[in-house]
């Protein structure tokens, strides 16, 4: 994670972990990972909390982080209406 702040908040409030693509395909396939490169947040219990295929740039990706943070800890997620 190259950005400063995107690296603080993920080493903060998430345990990283990289798999490679071409090893890793149980991983792939349990959670439906279908691009290089994907971003998936777990919980403790393997319930995904936040699904992204795809770059995103670095303020998008610590908007996603934050988003998957609050759905673990149960807050729902803004709508349109919101």
């Amino acid at each position: 994670l190259p950005d400063p702040r995107v690296r603080a908040y993920a080493n903060e409030h998430f345990v990283s972990v990289r798999l490679d693509a071409y090893e890793a395909g149980t991983e792939l396939t349990r959670y439906g990972l279908e691009a290089i490169p994907s971003t998936v947040a777990l919980s403790p219990e393997g319930e995904v909390l936040g699904f992204q295929d795809g770059f995103l740039a670095p303020q998008a990706f610590l908007d996603w982080m934050v988003a998957a943070k609050l759905n673990f800890e149960g807050v729902p997620p803004l709508t349109e209406e919101d």
